[in-house]
């Protein structure tokens, strides 16, 4: 069923931006950039394959190239930029317009007003965002105002056609990276960035980034053989890695992107992701977990929980108010997986005592839940050594920045 419900979705997604693949040949192949939280590339690899295969699975599959913080691969523009819609571990995606040499202002200047933007912008109020490395043109509020001078430079020549003037328009976004004076020139897809799912309202103290929690529940899941298994969070807080198990493989529904308010895209855009989503929204119902439960110590961020919940429509998902440490075992079966994002040391001042703790809550939730597997994050300089309990394996870890902080993800598995 999952699958069949995939290939209709993938069908609606091709018809979307049919008309535009046919009457824009400049475009019909173009490069795209996925920004990634680093050390998390494979996965985002993993999940763009894993998701081209059921979403357009007629297609041909672009090869990709994985560096540090990001996914490149060239594609057509129209489902390079639905990926937006469907992916969930990237921060963003752009899309590549020119890339050339460039060691003085002028010719970057030059460049900047020969390039297509009106296909994209109505208006030069762009905000513009340089990098440089090792460049001989470095200064990157120079470089920013010559690139702005440049895109204005072009609309006074060309200036937008009236109907394209009646469609407010979003701030838009141009990145410029010099690295060795080779200068590549993106445009922002996305808008805001992809973490911002739009359903999710309240939120609770350091909250992990919906993209991150997509990451790491994806790296658990991949790990696992078998289904049925029930998805708890014992300290889910506002409730982040449960609602993105749940709506892993469903499309971004409640908010816009930047590429929307496109002028090559306008008439075709207007309408066609409402249709779709009405369409297929309701049947399309894959998730990680057959069962989802949070719990957490203070009662009103339940509470808050509860709010954002309100925001979604998930099936068998319920928090419930419960010390992690308490000795009141909840019902549940022995299939669990459990995700644990605790605190990092703010409160518990020293190496020695946060290891102590990770340590406890490890014995009591094995005892309370016997999990298949435990998937943890800790700050790095800690051993897990020390943390982890007889009976289990440490079987992966990876490295990423939560909130500033370099973290550790470990994941535990029961010795069978």
């Amino acid at each position: 069923m999952f699958y069949e419900y995939a290939h209709i979705y993938a069908n609606l997604l091709a018809m979307e931006f049919v008309k535009i693949t046919k009457k824009t040949l400049l475009f019909d192949t173009c490069s795209f950039f996925l920004i990634v939280p680093v050390g998390l590339e494979d996965l985002a690899k993993h999940e763009l394959y894993e998701k081209l295969d059921l979403f357009f699975p007629d297609a041909i599959i672009p090869e990709v190239e994985i560096s540090t913080g990001g996914i490149a691969l060239n594609w057509e523009l129209s489902k390079g930029l639905l990926l937006n819609l469907i992916l969930k571990i990237p921060t963003r995606i752009l899309l590549r317009i020119d890339q050339f040499k460039c060691r003085d202002f002028p010719k970057l200047y030059k460049k900047m007003q020969m390039l297509p933007w009106k296909h994209f912008f109505c208006h030069d109020n762009i905000t513009i965002k340089a990098t440089a490395h090792q460049s001989r043109i470095f200064h990157s509020t120079r470089i920013e105002k010559s690139a702005h001078d440049g895109i204005k430079h072009f609309f006074q020549g060309n200036p937008p056609k009236k109907q394209e003037m009646l469609y407010a328009q979003d701030l838009q976004t141009v990145l410029i990276r010099l690295d060795n004076d080779l200068c590549t020139v993106s445009i922002d897809t996305s808008g805001n960035a992809l973490y911002k799912r739009g359903q999710k309202t309240f939120t609770s103290i350091a909250p992990i980034r919906e993209n991150l929690a997509a990451a790491l529940l994806y790296n658990m899941y991949r790990l696992l053989h078998k289904e049925n298994f029930e998805f708890i969070d014992p300290m889910c807080g506002s409730g982040t890695f449960l609602f993105e198990a749940a709506n892993f493989y469903k499309p971004h529904n409640k908010r816009t992107f930047s590429f929307d308010v496109w002028p090559l895209l306008l008439k075709e855009t207007k309408n066609s992701k409402e249709s779709f989503h009405k369409k297929v929204h309701t049947a399309f119902h894959p998730h990680f977990f057959t069962k989802l439960t949070g719990y957490d110590i203070d009662e009103k961020v339940i509470d808050i929980t509860k709010k954002n919940q309100s925001n979604f429509n998930i099936e068998n998902l319920t928090f419930h108010q419960r010390d992690v440490m308490s000795t009141d075992a909840p019902q549940t079966h022995k299939q669990n997986v459990i995700i644990l994002n605790p605190p990092y040391g703010i409160r518990i001042p020293t190496f020695d005592h946060i290891e102590n703790f990770y340590h406890h809550i490890f014995e009591q939730l094995d005892k309370d839940f016997s999990p298949q597997l435990l998937g943890i994050i800790i700050p790095c300089g800690f051993s897990y050594r020390k943390i982890i309990i007889s009976g289990h394996k440490l079987i992966e870890k990876r490295q990423f920045s939560n909130g500033g902080l370099k973290v550790q993800f470990h994941i535990f598995s029961k010795i069978d």
